[in-house]
């Protein structure tokens, strides 16, 4: 997938201005979804580096993050600067760019897109990796998308497209909420894969949505890989499989011997913002390891803090 900002607009049904908007870095926070894309494309188009900040960071964490990327000349063309909390109690700047996330796309779609599911519905964030990347996705694989409530999944239509050729992202939380929602779970049946991640799912859910014959594919990520490099099939989910799948098309997953999880990729960012550039290689901070039938299966954090929501939390 070439990096194409027209091809994204496309699959969002939203049209791009004629004109682009000046130099420098562009902060991006508070808009709607479809908002958010018209300047973040518009913003690509003109070569400027994207940050996207979280609304809900307290006022201190804001000031203190922006601070770094005030001078433009630092960080060259079409960069987008994505938050994660690493190992740390303030957020780090994740430096990806166009080339980092058309591979991610180019990788989901070598795998499920020729499976023939090419759309999206999103209820995550635009901030985050997982509200980001569906779209990327599937622009990459010829789809369109639409923005919803995941709380009004139920009320979802299929005027858009057929959710059968449709995916869906979401946290484990959000995923416990709609299995209470018979009318929400009816609408999940009908998706080609539902995509859990951002935290480990307990087992008791993953069971309930077994039960209830939901296409649910547990996969793996951070912000740091563009989001997933590994992800189960739904068919092997619902036949009793366990763990986060095996390696989408163009990652490399490793376990190393301390059993932390290795992963090489085009998708890899390029590094934290004012440290050393990771080059297409990154360590994270969970442990895993493979199964007979070459699924990964993530043990714990290695640096032990608490996942909720996917966002990082200390202990202290």
């Amino acid at each position: 997938m070439e990096y194409d900002p027209r091809v994204i607009a496309k699959a969002l049904g939203i049209a791009l201005p004629d004109r682009q908007p000046g130099k420098g870095v562009a902060v991006l926070s508070g808009l709607t979804p479809e908002d958010h894309w018209r300047r973040f494309l518009s913003l690509q188009l003109a070569g400027r580096t994207i940050v996207l900040p979280d609304p809900g960071w307290p006022n201190h964490w804001t000031d203190q993050l922006l601070a770094p990327i005030r001078d433009a000349e630092d960080l060259g063309h079409s960069r987008i600067l994505i938050a994660t909390s690493g190992s740390t109690a303030l957020p780090k700047w994740c430096v990806h760019s166009v080339h980092t996330l058309a591979a991610a796309g180019k990788n989901f779609a070598m795998r499920f897109g020729e499976a023939g599911w090419i759309h999206s519905v999103v209820v995550l964030p635009q901030h985050h990796v997982g509200g980001l990347l569906p779209i990327l996705r599937s622009a990459a694989c010829g789809g369109r998308v639409i923005f919803s409530d995941y709380r009004a999944l139920a009320d979802l239509e299929e005027n858009y497209f057929p959710l059968k050729a449709a995916t869906l992202s979401l946290v484990p939380t959000q995923l416990e909420r709609l299995l209470k929602d018979a009318q929400a779970v009816d609408k999940l049946r009908r998706f080609a894969a539902i995509f859990v991640g951002g935290a480990a799912c307990p087992e008791a859910t993953l069971i309930r949505a077994r039960e209830l014959s939901l296409p649910l594919a547990p996969c793996y990520g951070a912000t740091e890989t563009a989001a997933m490099v590994t992800a189960l099939d739904p068919a092997d989910f619902l036949a009793g499989k366990k763990g986060v799948g095996q390696p989408l098309p163009g990652n490399t997953v490793e376990c190393l011997p301390d059993r932390r999880i290795r992963v090489t990729s085009e998708a890899v960012f390029e590094g934290y913002l004012g440290e050393p550039q990771s080059q297409g290689t990154f360590t994270l901070p969970d442990e895993g390891k493979w199964d007979a039938e070459g699924n990964l299966h993530i043990l714990q954090r290695a640096d032990r803090v608490i996942i909720s929501g996917g966002e990082l939390v200390q202990p202290t």
